[in-house]
């Protein structure tokens, strides 16, 4: 049982350091695939509502280690580092948004953050339920929350 536990949990890190990777990846193809404004918008929906129906075990597997970190103590700090990974990829992707519209950022990369993440997460679990809609409405919510119109 010990040593499931320890392959399980070296499993998990090897796992979050590849999601690491990944959300990386994704970031920099849409920074790099984006000469305008409109060009990042695009390319930011069309990755993160694909992603949301192509890689749903993934996602998943991050929203359940995500909670399971509350009561696992060995899952904090990673968690905790793919997280602040994703904030500050959010944060670039805005930031490039608004220097590339000529205008402020008005949204703190908190509150983007928290509200994407729920976006995000609502459409995984809604895909996996079979709802026709949910990267419809992810969409529209991503849209909303780069450019402040749906």
């Amino acid at each position: 049982m010990v040593r499931d536990r320890i392959i399980g949990e070296v499993e998990v890190m090897n796992w979050i350091d590849e999601y690491k990777v990944i959300c990386n990846r994704r970031c920099a193809d849409i920074l790099a695939a984006s000469a305008t404004a409109d060009d990042l918008v695009r390319a930011a929906v069309e990755i993160v509502t694909s992603s949301a129906v192509e890689n749903q075990a993934h996602h998943r597997m991050w929203f359940d280690l995500r909670n399971q970190c509350m009561f696992d103590h060995e899952l904090r700090r990673p968690v905790r580092e793919v997280g602040n990974l994703i904030e500050d990829l959010i944060a670039q992707v805005m930031s490039r948004h608004a220097e590339l519209a000529g205008e402020q950022r008005e949204i703190p990369a908190h509150v983007a953050v928290a509200t994407l993440d729920a976006l995000f997460q609502q459409a995984v679990a809604s895909a996996t339920g079979g709802c026709s809609d949910a990267t419809d409405k992810l969409r529209d919510g991503l849209r909303f929350i780069l450019t402040g119109t749906a």
